[in-house]
């Protein structure tokens, strides 16, 4: 399966290689609208701000977990939330940022960053505290 995408997938990208990128393969059933460009910028650009909001605090729970907090009640509190939050499915935490954010604020690329940040927020702080 792999091997014919690539086969037949090569050809049209590499015939007119910087066309692929901002304009779209015409299919029978739509016209040629703005191509992958904008999808791959925007994946970027989620991911980017995502880990600007998950990666600093992830480091700083870790840090308090490792270091101050060891066996307080707060950072039991602490990891078991992220225990629990490191079993929660995606769409589950996309429906729960769709109610708490986007109905309140509208739709945007930013609540989509949030709910990758409550996502990718336990491996981050499981991962540094066990750096640590």
């Amino acid at each position: 399966v792999i091997g014919t995408v690539i086969a037949k997938g090569a050809g049209i990208v590499f015939r007119d290689f910087p066309a692929w990128f901002t304009t779209d393969i015409p299919v029978r059933t739509r016209a040629e609208g703005p191509g992958m460009g904008p999808a791959i910028i925007g994946t970027i650009v989620i991911t980017a701000a995502a880990s600007a909001l998950a990666i600093p605090i992830g480091i700083l729970a870790a840090v308090y977990l490792n270091e101050y907090g060891r066996n307080s009640r707060t950072a039991r509190t602490v990891r078991f939330l992220s225990n629990v939050m490191s079993g929660v499915p995606s769409i589950v935490m996309g429906l729960f940022i769709y109610v708490v954010y986007t109905l309140r604020f509208g739709l945007s690329g930013f609540a989509g960053s949030i709910a990758l940040a409550c996502l990718m927020l336990p491996v981050v702080i499981r991962s540094s505290e066990e750096m640590l």
